[in-house]
This record gives structure tokens, sequence and C-alpha cells, in this order.
């Protein structure tokens, strides 16, 4: 056991390999050797001493005669030779040329200079080329006093671009680089690593410099070079060039970084930090200094934009009881970005390279399928329109509202039958035609009668398309709009939106030389499909029906006609294609003299009387199709600063309403109280909260009814930004209701409810106030009334919390409804303290208040926490109420405005 414990302790040292003679004389005498020189003693003068001074006492030195100097210096020499010698010895292993341990100028310490670097992998040979040639010099030096670290110098010359940096300005540069000294420790592995970095670097910035030294490159204006020192580049871009970007390699792996900052007076911080992950990507894979340039000043004004959204969290913004963002930024690439409004919408943003706009759809449909919603997202009703409201128009050529929000189905039909296609014709898909040289698509020709539209009649070249005999009778064959058989070409209206040439009064469908349907260029059903508009007239009122009526898309246009039908033939819309008369504003009948085809003039060719004519009708509001947002709105980028810049509300200029608040931010914040709360809060807890939703048709209101009142909630049309309240008395009230209360709560719901920052249990806490009773809610609205309009006359003013606040006792989590009612109802006030000087910095006097009213006995008190420490002010309210509720002896009336008035005129809180 001694033995292996003294084996094991044993202290291990290093042994000799192999041993050299050493020149005495050659070392002592070396060109970094100090030789002391005897110096003549009358050189030095003699010091006068002044009477009445104190002798100072002679030091003299002590001299050892055991000490060596000779053996001292040679010791202190091999020192600091022998991390050199390991130096040497792994350049050589190397291949990289030396030229041997050198002594600095003056003595001042050793040099190894390296004579060439070696070429680095993965860089091309003209990057190896052009820094070998600036390469001047490349040194390794140990720090002095002991084994202190290495240091690397490396200087450059000829540097292809320069800088705006005080320290490059010279004609070389230098770089220093720095690693720890030891035996164990290899010093040329990380060099070489260092190398490596600097070589990769060199690379973009090469190509960089080729194209920002021409002023006649549009680059020139936009980029600035701020350093480069060979281990990182700085780059100043944007037009006022106050955004920055760092560049630099990390030795252990070889990729890019990429760091980002602002200079001079920039206000935000630089807006590429959200997609800097995506960035860096980018250029690890291209490795292109230009381009990756050209994105950031392409996206530039576009990120900025996104990053005027705000992203902190807000408590209360959803049912749940955890903080939500108000807006995620989710960037899947760098001209990608997805913005997400409180977890349940979603808004894909693409910017356009090169154009200086970027397209917007809702981000909860499917890029792949546009009919599927992704899971976790909500659609936003309306998107669509209000994007259309940030359409620059001079700019971008864009289509109407009503086209964008119902573009034609995206669903085909692959089958058909025979009695659809006779003949086995195809008829092409209006999909196909859609747009034409004025942005109008193509009028469809029906093949059928049951899906004919007498303003656009079907082609009458019957012999060359069905092969039958031409036949002029206007009588019951069914033939009273063929065209002679040598008309073969299809007239030149097809390509001009649908209109048939006026040539030789070609527009009647009586003449020999009418046209064909404008429909279409393609072969189109034979007209022997069609019954013969002899037996009635194709306009009258007559001929309209209720049942056609519903089943038309052509309702409220003054004008009667009859329905065109479902279009179940292939290759058609879902939904019945645009009407003939809102393009030209009247109607027509192929079979009356009395009426034209679109193309006609207006008077008749025959007779030379004028026709009669159908006033122009007014524009047709198509059904609203939820993923109409799935198509991308293309927006400029001034458009888009518009649309996320905070701002006031539209028309308001001041005052409480005019909380900053982006457009979208606004209508995201509409949509997600009308649909995601209201809607729901109706549906699942209607009968709880004493409220009926009633059905209505129209897009964005929604209309509930409570026992003696009836609500209308809107969606602003005009601006889609704002929320609004009508109240109406239910015509079987039998409480009267004066238009003051009605108003106090349509402009509490606008300056309190509905409003950023559109919390969904501030919702919740007034639709169930809604649903109260008719004596309740009365008194309610007389202290909303006191809110809006406070009592300067009293000690304190009141604020219905909606919410419960942070200050209030733990009834419930911060930030749910404060409004419950049941049998009995409890809600919370804050009263504030006026009427006093309040010192400089300090807040005024508050009290958050629980009241809980019992509706059976008419009594309202203070709602009291069982196992709840008292504080002084709730043992003042506390006090209050309970007097009040002895001497208050009005028990007919609701308590709950008398007892609170009284708390607002009397209570005195100490401090």
């Amino acid at each position: 056991m001694t033995s292996t414990s003294e084996a094991d302790t044993a202290e291990t040292y290093l042994a000799p390999l192999s041993l050299l003679a050493i020149d005495p004389k050659g070392c002592i005498h070396g060109p970094d050797t100090y030789a002391p020189v005897k110096q003549d003693s009358n050189a030095y003068k003699r010091k006068l001493m002044s009477v009445g001074s104190s002798l100072k006492r002679q030091r003299y030195s002590t001299h050892c005669e055991y000490f060596q100097s000779e053996l001292a210096h040679i010791v202190a020499m091999c020192d600091a030779r022998i991390p050199y010698i390991t130096l040497c010895e792994e350049l050589t292993n190397a291949n990289i040329p030396y030229q041997g341990v050198q002594v600095e100028a003056e003595g001042v310490g050793l040099v190894l200079r390296i004579c060439e670097l070696p070429s680095v992998e993965g860089v091309t040979a003209e990057t190896n080329k052009a820094l070998a040639s600036s390469l001047l010099d490349c040194s390794f030096r140990l720090q002095p006093r002991g084994h202190g670290p290495w240091q690397v110098q490396l200087a450059f010359g000829n540097c292809p671009l320069s800088s705006t940096a005080p320290r490059e300005q010279g004609s070389t540069r230098s770089v220093y680089l720095t690693y720890e000294a030891g035996s164990v420790v290899p010093v040329l592995k990380p060099f070489l690593l260092d190398w490596k970095a600097i070589n990769r670097l060199y690379q973009p910035f090469l190509q960089l410099a080729e194209i920002i030294s021409d002023p006649s490159q549009p680059m020139f204006r936009h980029v600035e070079v701020r350093s480069f020192n060979y281990q990182k580049l700085t780059l100043a871009y944007g037009k006022d060039k106050t955004s920055t970007m760092t560049v630099l390699v990390d030795p252990r792996d070889g990729r890019y970084r990429l760091l980002w900052g602002v200079v001079g007076a920039s206000s935000t911080a630089n807006c590429h930090v959200i997609v800097q992950h995506q960035l860096t990507q980018e250029f690890n894979e291209h490795q292109n200094l230009v381009r990756l340039i050209s994105v950031l000043c392409e996206t530039q004004s576009a990120l900025q934009a996104i990053c005027k959204l705000p992203t902190m969290p807000l408590l209360g913004a959803t049912q749940q009881p955890q903080p939500v963002l108000m807006f995620s930024l989710l960037p899947q690439s760098s001209t990608h970005i997805r913005v997400v409004f409180r977890n349940t919408y979603c808004l894909d943003i693409h910017i356009c390279k090169g154009k200086n706009t970027v397209s917007i759809r809702d981000g909860a449909y499917s890029m792949f399928d546009i009919m599927k919603v992704v899971d976790g997202f909500t659609p936003a009703a309306g998107l669509k329109a209000f994007l259309e409201m940030f359409v620059d128009e001079s700019q971008l050529r864009r289509r109407s509202v009503s086209e964008d929000d119902n573009p034609p189905s995206p669903i085909t039909m692959e089958s058909s039958s025979d009695n659809f296609l006779p003949m086995q014709h195809s008829v092409p898909s209006p999909m196909n035609a859609r747009v034409t040289g004025s942005g109008f698509a193509h009028p469809m020709t029906p093949p059928t009668a049951t899906t004919s539209n007498p303003a656009t009649p079907a082609s009458p070249h019957t012999s060359v398309l069905s092969n039958q005999p031409y036949s002029m009778s206007p009588g019951p064959s069914g033939y009273p709009l063929a065209s002679p058989p040598s008309i073969a070409a299809p007239s030149p209206s097809g390509v001009m939106l649908g209109t048939p040439s006026p040539a030789l009064g070609a527009g009647s469908p009586g003449h020999p030389y009418h046209a064909p349907s404008p429909g279409t260029l393609h072969a189109v059903p034979s007209p022997a499909q069609m019954h013969s508009p002899a037996t009635g007239p194709f306009i009258s009122p007559q001929s309209i029906t209720e049942s056609q009526t519903a089943h038309s898309p052509f309702t409220n246009m003054g004008l009667a006609m009859a329905s065109p039908g479902t279009r179940n033939w292939p290759a058609s819309p879902s939904m019945p294609g645009p009407s003939p008369v809102g393009r030209y504003g009247v109607a027509h009948s192929p079979g009356t003299a009395m009426t034209h085809s679109p193309g006609s003039s207006g008077i008749n060719q025959q007779q030379g009387t004028p026709q009669a004519t159908v006033p122009r009708p007014q524009p047709r509001i198509l059904p609203h199709r939820s993923w109409a947002a799935a198509v991308p709105t293309i927006l400029s980028h001034e458009n888009l600063h518009k649309l996320f810049t905070p701002a006031p509300p539209p028309g308001v200029s001041g005052g409480t309403t005019s909380h900053m608040c982006s457009p979208i931010e606004r209508f995201l914040g509409c949509v997600y109280l009308m649909r995601r709360c209201l809607n729901r809060q109706l549906q699942a807890y209607g009968e709880t909260i004493h409220l009926t939703h009633i059905p209505v048709n129209e897009h964005g209101v929604t209309q509930f009814k409570s026992e003696s009142l009836i609500y209308r909630i809107t969606q602003n049309p005009t601006t889609m930004q704002t929320l609004q309240l009508q109240v109406n008395p239910h015509p079987d009230c039998k409480d009267p209701w004066s238009h003051d209360e009605l108003q106090v709560l349509e402009k509490f719901f606008e300056t309190k409810v509905g409003c950023p920052p559109y919390k969904y249990n501030a919702m919740v806490a007034f639709v169930r106030l809604l649903g109260a009773p008719t004596r309740i809610l009365k008194d309610c609205i007389q202290l909303l009334r006191l809110e809006l309009l406070p009592d300067r006359t009293l000690k304190w003013t009141i604020q219905w919390c909606l919410t419960i606040p942070p200050s209030a006792p733990p009834l419930a989590p911060v930030g749910t409804s404060a409004v419950v009612i049941k049998n009995k109802i409890l809600f919370f006030i804050q009263l504030t303290r006026i009427g006093l000087t309040v010192p400089q910095g300090q807040e005024p006097q508050t009290v958050v208040i629980p009241i809980l009213h019992d509706i059976q006995s008419n009594t309202t008190q203070h709602a009291d926490l069982r196992n709840s420490p008292v504080t002084p002010s709730m043992h003042s309210v506390q006090n209050m109420m309970k007097r009040f509720n002895e001497l208050y002896t009005n028990k007919t009336d609701c308590t709950i405005f008398a007892a609170v008035k009284d708390l607002m005129a009397n209570l005195v809180i100490p401090h």
C-alpha cells in the first residue's frame, strides 16, 4: 500500500531529449544584451550640502561572489526563446515559411515573421490572390514580463475601399490578434482559423467594392462604409444612413454573423432586428453583400412601418387570465412576415422587391387552398374592404371593392352532362378571360334557356356549331336569333368589353349581320336550346315573381328582368357572374322591336323612332365571401405607414377619445370585439345574461334586445375603425326611457368599451350590464353619467371599472370582468379625490370599492371578503354604507345610485 500511494503522489518532471552546446560569449554579446560601461568619477558632480542639513547615508550595492551573471543571462535568454522554438516547430509541420526568431530594433524583444500565409479553402482564387498581395507583414510577438499572451500583427495595404473611421485613413491598416500562451495550447491553429475568417470576410467585401466605388451605381447613394478592419465590416445604409449593419465571421464555425444598430439622429431601433435570423441564414447561403444590401434597402421602409405596431402584453385582452401580446411578429423570411393580433387574427405580408409595395392577405387562410383555414387562426371579416381603403389608385391599378370582396369562386366543375354541353363543345371558364385591357371581365353567354340572360343572347351561328340547317323563322321553331351561316368569324366585340360592333346596325338581333355573343371567342351552344322570346316579353314588371327575385343576384337594380338562374354548367363560378346591365346601364331584349342589344345605338334602324330607355340602375350589392381577403391586396410603403402608424380616430382631433392607435389595430380590435366576444357571449350566455340575439343579414351588424331596450352595435361602414351603439326602447316597453339615458349608454360604449385597448373582458362586463333589470340599469346609467360629466360639487369623482384593477380587493384575478349579475349584482367603482391641492409628483387619493347589491332586499353594501385584512379606507366605506342602509327610507327605488352618490359626497378616508 505504501509503494502504491507513493507512486500515485509522485511528481513528474520533463526529461531532456537532446542537449545542445551553447556559446556563452555569443549569447552574452548578442544584439539584445546590455553591457555596463565604466564611467569616470570626475564626470559626476559633487553634491553641495547646506549648513545645518543632515548627512544622507551612502548606499552601496552589495555583490554576491556566488552569483554568475553570464549564467543568469543565458537562462533568461533560453526562457524567452523556448516559446518561439515551439512556434517554429508548428510552422514547420504546417509547411508555412518563416524567417526565424529575430531581435527587434533597440533590443526591445523578439519577433518571428511569416514569409507567406497559406491559401484558404472555400474562397475563390481571386480572393486569396488579392489578400495575399495586400498583406505586407505578419509577425508573432510574445508579451514581455513572463509568459504573456501571443500577439500577432497583420499589416495590410491597398484597401479597395476607404471608410469614414478616423483610424482607418492611412495607407496601411494593422490587425492585432491575441492568443493565450502556453506549452500545451497550440498557437498556430487558432491563428489559421482567424486567417480563414479574414479571407471569408474579404471575399464579399471585394464584390461590394466593385459596386459602391462607382458613383453612377444606385447603391452608391444608399450605402456608406463606416469601418473595415479586416475582421468586421460596418456599413451604414438607408436614405438617411442612420441604420448600421456589422458583418463578421465566427472563426469557430466559419459562418457569417450580422449585427444591427443605429447611428445619428435615429429615434428607433434598427428595423431589421426582427428578421435578423432570416437575413443571416440567407447571407450565409448566397454570400453576396450587394444582394444583401439590396434587400435591406427594399425592405427598410416596410419593416419600419411594421415595427410601429405595439408588441407589449395586455391583461384582460382575452377571456384568459394571462396577458396576451397585442401584436406578434413572426418572420418567415427577410421579405415575408406574419403579423398576429392577440393570437387570433393573422396578416400575411410579403414585401415586393424593387416595387416599393407590399402585398397583404389574410393569413388565416392556407396558402395552398384558400378555402381552408389554418388551425389556430380566425379569418378577419371585412379585411379586404378595409385594406382597399389604403390602396393608392394613382400608383396601383385595382378592381372595385365589390369584385374584390366577391372574387370568382376557385372551385371548378370537372364533370358535366350532355344537357349542358350539346355536341360536346367546351365552354371556357370566365377565369381565363377575366381581365381585359380595361380591367373588366367578358360576360358569359348562357347555353340554355334556364340559364339564359336576355342581355347577352347565345351565339346564333347554328350551322357552324351544330351542323343544323339554317332557319330565319322567328316562330315556334325557336331560332329567332339565328344569323346567316356565311358569317363564321366572330365580331371584334368579343375583345372590346363585350360590346357588339355598331357598323351597319349590327347591334340588332334581327339584323342579318347580327354579331355573335360577346361572352367568348370560343364555340358556344346552339340557340336551339333557348326558348323563343315570342312567347312573352323579356323585360316586364310582371315577369318578376317573388321566387325569381329570391334566387336572382340582380335585385334592387331598378330594372325588371328575368333571373338568369343558377349557373351549374362546367367551368363557371359558383355565384352568378356580373350582369351586363351593370356595365351599360340598360338591358335590351333580343326578342322585341322595342329593345336592342347592348351594342345598339338606341334608335330603331328600320323606323327611325327612338327606343324606350331604362334608367341606369344602382350598383348591386354582392354577397360577402369570407375568403375574399385570401386574395392579396397591394399597398405602397407610404400607405403601409398610414395603416400601421398610431393616430387619433378618424374625425377626432383631441379629447378623451383621441387614443393614439394604428388603423389596423382599430379595425382588428373592432372585429375582435364584434365576432370573438359579442357574438359568442350572446350565443353562449344569452339566456344567462337575459339578452336575446336578433339575427340580421347585414354585414358587420349585431343586434340583440333586453326586456325593455333594443341594442344595435355596428362597425362604422365609412372607416371600419370604430364601433357604434344604437339604443332604442322596445315597442312593448312599459317603463319610459328618456333620450338622455339612451345617449349616455351610447356615449359610454364609444369612449370606454368599443375603443382601445379593446379589452375582451370589458365588453363582457358591459354586455352583462345591459342585461340587468330595468330599474337597476337606470341607476347604473346615472353613475355612468357622473363619469362622463363629473360633478365638481362632490368630493369624489367616479370611474366604473369594467375589469378588476390591481388595487382592488382580491375577490377575483386582476383583469377579469368586473360585473357579475345573478341574484345579486357585483360591480367595482374607483373614486378619486378632487378639490384638494396635491403636491407635485404625488397622485391624488384613490380607492377601489366593490359594490354588492341585493335585488330582493334592495340593499347596497360593500362587498366583504372573508379572512381579508381590513384597511382604513375599507373600514370607512363599510361604516358609511351601513349607516346609509340604516337611514335610507325610500325602499321603492333602487338604492345603487343613492348609496354611491352618498359616498362621493361624504366619504372621508384618513391618511
